[in-house]
């Protein structure tokens, strides 16, 4: 089943809105850069549980790509999804985050305490007071005058979007069929990618939201990869995880950076074992 497309305005601002199943809302946040399709492999496995709401970020997709970086921050960012689920009827909902997306899914936790049931993060990057090291380099580069304009016209081309696919799928992707490596390199590509849209998110990302958590009682279910090169970088987000109460961590045997990619199946066991004890406990 193919997700439904619809346009939001949400806080002024025009948002991609892909939707699919049925059940309770769950709110889907890729990391930067990337749009709703990043959610496609993980998507069969989740949508006849819940009904799962994708929006292409701010600056990625067919979503406003505004050129002011504070319209791209974790905080700014969280109330523009706050508003999303309103425009969407959406009193509470889950919410689900990759790396970056994981900041901001903690901001609306943090923001929002009565309305965000729960949060799964999967490598989610939320205490970090700067980009991880390639993120700064690229955003350099894209900001370059001279160089920018033809370093994104190589960044955004799909056959680096099949090396990410690669990379995440190690071993596993010479068994792929020719559709599941579509499928894993359209996870990563965008073809609607716009220079500025990608500079405002790369300026606005990488923003410390522990601030707001202060006392968080929301159910966190942080989602590691055993073999993730991530790792250095994800040391403060766990170790804060480590002073709320209802969060825990899990490491997905031999698992990647972008889990839901690469183990699709397993997140989703996992994450809704997590959302069914939270059903149970209400």
């Amino acid at each position: 089943m193919e997700p439904r497309l619809s346009r939001r305005t949400v806080n002024g601002r025009g948002l991609q809105v892909a939707t699919s199943g049925v059940g309770p809302p769950l709110l889907m946040l890729p990391s930067i850069l990337m749009t709703h399709t990043n959610w496609s492999l993980l998507r069969p496995h989740l949508e006849s549980h819940m009904l799962l709401i994708m929006p292409d970020p701010l600056g990625s997709g067919l979503s406003d790509k505004p050129d002011r970086p504070e319209e791209y921050t974790h905080g700014a960012q969280a109330d523009l999804m706050l508003g999303l689920l309103d425009a969407m009827q959406a009193r509470e909902a889950h919410v689900i985050g990759s790396a970056l997306g994981g900041a901001t899914a903690m901001a609306m936790a943090g923001r929002a305490r009565d309305r965000i049931r729960s949060a799964v993060l999967i490598e989610g990057i939320f205490a970090e007071r700067q980009l991880p090291l390639w993120a700064a380099r690229m955003r350099d580069t894209l900001a370059d005058a001279l160089m920018g304009r033809m370093a994104f016209g190589s960044m955004k081309k799909r056959v680096v979007a099949e090396g990410l696919a690669k990379a995440t799928m190690r071993d596993a992707w010479a068994g792929l069929s020719k559709i599941e490596q579509q499928a894993a390199a359209d996870a990563y590509f965008d073809p609607e990618a716009d220079r500025k849209g990608w500079l405002g998110q790369l300026r606005g990302a990488g923003r410390d939201v522990t601030p707001l958590l202060d006392g968080l009682q929301t159910p966190i279910l942080y989602l590691r990869g055993a073999l993730s090169t991530a790792g250095d970088f994800l040391e403060r987000s766990m170790g804060f995880l480590g002073t709320l109460p209802n969060a825990r961590v899990v490491a997905v045997e031999n698992g990647a950076h972008d889990l839901h990619i690469q183990q699709p199946q397993k997140v989703a066991e996992l994450a809704l074992a997590f959302w069914r004890e939270i059903e149970e406990r209400a």
